[in-house]
């Protein structure tokens, strides 16, 4: 008789045990359920809604314009992007540019050196 005493006093424990962690999940839901209808209570309080539907219209139309005001920031950075691409493009293709200019003048005042001379050369001897 002993021995059935233990098992069934295990067993009610067990069953003890069980239903106090059936209690606690429940209070932990309860609690989870409880500020649940808090926060929404102050989502309705702060946007001035009250049905769920009208909650919900009004995110998702906030949703797709953060959305599209997103992709038109990404398209402003895609097209600034480019921009600089190709002003520093230019800015090479200007100093490209500059540098032949520099070099031709360097070629057209040698030339014209080398004419100054024969000139100074041609006028200075005896005819």
């Amino acid at each position: 008789m002993r021995i059935s005493g233990r098992v069934s006093i295990v067993a009610l424990y067990a069953n003890i045990f069980d239903l106090l962690t059936s209690l606690m999940n429940q209070l932990s839901l309860y609690f989870k359920v409880h500020h649940f209808e808090e926060t929404f209570k102050q989502l309705r309080e702060v946007s001035g809604l009250s049905s769920t539907e009208d909650i919900i219209n009004t995110f998702v139309k906030n949703e797709d314009e953060c959305f599209s005001i997103f992709n038109y920031i990404q398209a402003v950075n895609l097209e600034c992007d480019k921009t600089i691409e190709l002003a520093t493009k230019v800015r090479q293709d200007v100093d490209t540019c500059r540098q032949e200019q520099m070099e031709a003048e360097r070629a057209r005042s040698a030339t014209m050196n080398v004419y100054r001379e024969s000139l100074h050369e041609v006028q200075e001897s005896p005819r």
